[in-house]
């Protein structure tokens, strides 16, 4: 399977509202980042223009979680030691959530993804799976398949259909198995890629992102990650 994805871009913007309470603070949320625009050199990650985030993210890099205040912010995504800038954006944040921030798209376009990761984790015996479409070679709609590996065979129906780029499928829950993924063509029904058999754990949830390949055969490859416990 291919090296992680991560690394984004975008400006946060959001305070806990009180709700009456005397306290102002903002709290803090915690965001990990995920680097999948395809085209994109080394990326560095500034909160407030000036203040370092993360450095030097390339792409399929996942980097862990890490603390940011839950008041406005703005978030800067530029090249790797360099000024170039790709992207800013205003995102809002709740206090003590978890999120995943996702670039996306080619960088003379690069766009984000911010994702409420899962809080709620399944039974010791049940897993669940999220699903988001990040592969901007990608042009056509495609169908994506969920099935059991002991099966070997393409389940009956897909587990979602007519998927354009940046679509996520929200968490959905399963057995604990091992699995694999196929994505298809929705209009022909073509194969465009199979992953590796993928062992989906009791008691955890998971996001799968479908990303550019580009370094093997196939358009697309896959990239299966753990979300917190």
């Amino acid at each position: 399977m291919n090296r992680y994805i991560l690394l984004v871009l975008c400006v946060l913007a959001s305070s806990a509202c009180g709700g009456g309470s005397d306290d102002e603070s903002p709290g803090s949320a915690e965001v990990r980042f995920i680097q999948a625009s395809a085209d994109a050199p080394l990326v560095d990650v500034f909160v407030d223009d000036d203040q370092e985030f993360q450095r030097g993210v390339d792409f399929l890099e996942v980097r862990d979680y890490r603390g940011i205040s839950a008041d406005n912010r703005r978030l800067v995504i530029t090249e790797a030691s360099s000024f170039p800038l790709f992207t800013t954006e205003s995102l809002s944040l709740e206090d003590g959530a978890k999120y995943s921030l996702i670039s996306l798209d080619r960088r003379s376009e690069m766009d984000t993804l911010l994702l409420l990761d899962e809080s709620t984790h399944p039974d010791s015996n049940r897993t669940s799976l999220r699903i988001i479409h990040a592969a901007v070679g990608v042009e056509a709609e495609i169908d994506v398949y969920v099935s059991h590996a002991d099966d070997g065979e393409l389940a009956t129906e897909p587990t979602a259909g007519e998927l354009a780029f940046k679509d996520v499928v929200p968490y959905r829950f399963s057995d604990a198995d091992e699995y694999f993924i196929s994505v298809l063509l929705t209009d022909s029904g073509f194969l465009v890629a199979e992953s590796e058999i993928l062992d989906l754990h009791g008691g955890q949830a998971y996001t799968l992102l479908i990303v550019d390949d580009l370094d093997g055969p196939n358009p697309i490859n896959f990239l299966l990650v753990p979300d917190p416990s």
